[in-house]
């Protein structure tokens, strides 16, 4: 009974003539289209930071990694026989500020540039008495 009462006032409540005006209808559409730009915003700033999450996920590795890696990738020189001279370690040395004096009887099978991550430096691989030695100098 309640409810029967309730649905006869709402059904017999006339509208007011400025609610159903063409402006409203006006308003409706700026309204509709503004909040299909802020949606369409949203969107980007959600996919931006989906994006650069994954890419935070996938960053570089750590520097542990990131040596072992170059190291594996490098593992070929340790077969090289160059016997370079003085002059020849120098010259890849000194584009990272660094010089030898003497080889003290050593041979330097290979000398070379090597990038790991953002780091630069010289790899080198020297005869040793047991084999290959790998080393990097002077990581810039």
């Amino acid at each position: 009974m309640f409810l029967t009462a309730c649905l006869h006032v709402f059904c017999c409540v006339s509208v007011s003539p400025h609610l159903t005006s063409p402006h409203l209808t006006s308003q409706q559409q700026h309204n509709r289209r503004r909040n299909g730009w802020l949606a369409f915003a949203a969107s980007l700033i959600l996919g931006l930071a989906v994006l650069l999450g994954v890419e935070h996920q996938i960053a570089e590795p750590s520097l542990e990694q990131a040596g072992l890696r170059h190291v594996n990738d490098e593992l070929h020189h340790l077969k090289d026989n160059y016997d370079l001279d003085l002059a020849k370690l120098n010259r890849v040395l000194g584009d990272y500020g660094s010089k030898v004096e003497s080889l003290s009887n050593r041979r330097i099978n290979y000398a070379g540039a090597c990038q790991m991550r953002r780091l630069r430096g010289a790899h080198l691989v020297i005869d040793g008495e047991q084999g290959p030695n790998y080393g990097v100098a002077n990581a810039k």
